[in-house]
């Protein structure tokens, strides 16, 4: 990290990744590990009501496993993802009481393996981000706003299945009884928005969960 100015910071970052893949493939090899490197670079600041950050990101990774091309019941690594894009979040102070929080991220993903019909990464969007207005008030805090995921590769097997976009919206409301037990009553998928999460193929399809009302204490 390094401080520019009293309001600017900037930040980087670099990684190595590796995770063991488990199972076996169509001819009954076995995988080799999940390696990546990525690195970050960003700016944020803060003033008065208002506080951005904005990031560059640079993700590299290789033996990602995928549904196979040939045979969709077993599963095979793809030779290399490469995935590249900027991210932004920015919260907003717009009264005493209420504060805006937004974010979105570009994300140019693309795989690297000609035994692949598609480039296409599975279930990574080009475009997403989200709305948010917080409220705070003397025992109460309100929370109201929706999530955005864009288009998506549902497959890689040369169908061109994509899953299509969608918008999620999500409230709550807190209430404090006493300064130490607070009461939450939250509702996620707020209008019951039918959508599919991910996919792996065209009968591997996964639904996003319903609406779902949740209270805690």
């Amino acid at each position: 990290r390094y401080q520019i100015t009293d309001a600017v910071v900037a930040h980087a970052s670099w990684g190595r990744s590796f995770l063991l893949n488990s199972g076996t493939g169509r001819a009954g090899q076995g995988f080799a590990p999940e390696k990546g490197e990525g690195w970050e670079l960003g700016l944020s600041g803060r003033w008065p009501g208002v506080d951005l950050v904005v990031a560059l990101f640079d993700i590299e990774k290789q033996n990602i496993l995928a549904n196979d091309p040939v045979d969709a019941s077993f599963l095979a690594p793809v030779g290399q993802l490469t995935s590249r894009g900027v991210e932004f979040d920015g919260s907003f102070e717009v009264s005493a009481a209420w504060r805006v929080v937004v974010n979105y991220a570009w994300t140019d993903a693309k795989a690297d393996d000609t035994a692949f019909a598609s480039d296409a990464v599975l279930n990574v969007p080009e475009h997403s981000g989200g709305a948010f207005a917080v409220g705070t008030f003397e025992r109460w805090k309100l929370t109201a706003g929706a999530a955005y995921v864009g288009d998506r590769a549902g497959a890689l097997d040369g169908s061109g299945l994509i899953l299509p976009s969608y918008w999620k919206a999500k409230a709550a409301v807190e209430y404090a009884v006493t300064p130490k037990i607070d009461v939450r009553l939250e509702v996620d998928n707020l209008f019951d928005e039918h959508y599919a999460q991910s996919s792996y193929s065209q009968v591997w399809i996964f639904p996003g969960a319903p609406r779902k009302v949740r209270a805690s204490v």
